[in-house]
């Protein structure tokens, strides 16, 4: 499915309906997208503004309502490994959205979690102007795949 916003309060309306759909299955948000395009933005509308990029910690997580969010950053992670050591499985419990920035870097390997938890891809890139984003996302491991 893909979606147009036409600012960063748009960006996060789509994340806060994908929260919203969510059930208490483990769910992996694979955040793709440039510098700059849009995930931190993405993942503010997930938790309500109340969120620091990652980068340099690389795992915050934060309680929202009886879900944990594990916001993952992996820009500076060069090996899957990396994530492992995080303890990436073992957030893959009911009610825990783990989000990763820059997961395309391991695409394949996260796409193997799929007997773990839902996986939603979810690829950010600019629009026609300044402000505006296409956020594009697909659904893994369901049946209908644009349906949680």
């Amino acid at each position: 499915m893909v979606m147009h916003s036409k600012n960063p309060e748009e960006t996060k309306g789509v994340a806060k309906n994908i929260w919203a759909q969510l059930d208490s299955s483990p769910t992996i948000i694979a955040l793709e997208g440039e510098l700059g395009a849009g995930k931190t933005v993405f993942v503010k509308g997930l938790i309500n503004d109340e969120v620091t990029s990652p980068s340099f910690v690389l795992h915050i997580p934060y309680k929202i309502g009886d879900k944990t969010l594990h916001h993952i950053d992996a820009w500076r992670l060069e090996k899957f490994e990396e994530l492992e050591r995080l303890g990436l499985v073992d957030m893959l419990v009911p009610n825990s959205v783990v989000v990763i920035e820059w997961a395309d870097k391991f695409k394949s390997q996260i796409t193997s979690l799929k007997s773990h938890a839902k996986i939603i891809w979810i690829k950010i890139g600019y629009g026609e102007n300044k402000t505006e984003r296409r956020v594009e996302y697909i659904y893994e491991n369901l049946g209908n795949r644009n349906q949680l």
